[in-house]
C-alpha cells in the first residue's frame, strides 16, 4: 500500500506493468498464461478498498488486466462510482478518436489541457471524469488502429449533431498550437468519413478557425491604408 501510495503522490495517474503491478501486491503467478477473471475481480476489489482504481477496468473499460500488459493506476477520491452511461461511451469514443489522432505526432501538453477540458464540461459523474482521464493517458501508450469496434460504434452512439462536433473538436486538435499539423490532417481524413463529413471540408473548417475572433488573421498592405483585420 505505501509503496503504491508514494508512487500515486508523484503522479495523479500512474503508468505501471501489470506484472509489476501484481508483484507489489502479493499475488503469485501459478502456471497460467493469462489473468482469468475470478483473480482479476478480486484484485480490483482488494485495490478498490485502498481507494486504487485501475485502467483498465473489466467492467467499464471491456479489456482486463493482463501479464506483459501495462495499466495505469489512480487514487479514489471520495464517492467516485465509475459505470457504463451513454455519455461515458461517448466519451471513450471521443478519446480513442483523438488518441488516434495525436499518435500521428505528439501528444503535448495543450492536447492534454483541451481534451481534460472537454472531459470535465461532458461527463456525468466526477467518477467517470477521472476514468475517463486515466483511459486517456493509458491510451496513449497503446497502438491504435481503425478497428471494426471504434467504427461501429460511431453509428451507434453518435448523432448526426455529435459527429459534426467531434469532427470540429478533431480539428481543432490539428491545430492546437496555431501550426496546421499535416500529419494529423492525413489522419482526419482517415476519421472524417466515418463521421459522414466531407473530406473536403477540413481545409475550409481550419481556415474558418484561424480567422475567427479569437485566432484572427492580421494582413498588413503596402498601400498607405491602415492594416486590415480579417
Amino acid at each position: 500500500q505505501e509503496c503504491l501510495y508514494s508512487m500515486l503522490d508523484k503522479l495523479e495517474y500512474c503508468l505501471i506493468d501489470v506484472d509489476s503491478l501484481l508483484d507489489k501486491i502479493g499475488y503469485i503467478r501459478k502456471d497460467e498464461k493469462s489473468l482469468y477473471l475470478q483473480p482479476i475481480q478480486a484484485i480490483t476489489n482488494g485495490l478498490k478498498r485502498l481507494k486504487i482504481r485501475t485502467v483498465p477496468l473489466i467492467d467499464v473499460d471491456n479489456k482486463r488486466l493482463n501479464f506483459g500488459d501495462k495499466c495505469v493506476i489512480y487514487k479514489i477520491k471520495g464517492v467516485s462510482l465509475v459505470e457504463r452511461t451513454d455519455t461515458y461511451s461517448r466519451l471513450e469514443l471521443f478519446v480513442k478518436l483523438v488518441v488516434l489522432l495525436i499518435q500521428a505526432d505528439v501528444c503535448n501538453d495543450n492536447d492534454i489541457i483541451f481534451v481534460d477540458k472537454y472531459i470535465d464540461s461532458q461527463s456525468d459523474t466526477s467518477g467517470n471524469t477521472r476514468h475517463l482521464k486515466a483511459y486517456f493517458y493509458w491510451l496513449q501508450h497503446k497502438k491504435l488502429s481503425f478497428d471494426k469496434r471504434t467504427k461501429d460504434s460511431i453509428g451507434k452512439l453518435l448523432s448526426k449533431e455529435q459527429c459534426k462536433q467531434f469532427a470540429h473538436l478533431l480539428v481543432k486538435l490539428s491545430c492546437n498550437q496555431g501550426d496546421i499539423n499535416n500529419k494529423r490532417i492525413d489522419v482526419l481524413t482517415k476519421i472524417f468519413p466515418l463521421l459522414g463529413e466531407d473530406v473536403n471540408n477540413i481545409h475550409s473548417q481550419i481556415h474558418r478557425m484561424l480567422i475567427d475572433d479569437e485566432n484572427f488573421v492580421t494582413v498588413e498592405v503596402t498601400t498607405d491604408a491602415k492594416e486590415y483585420v480579417i
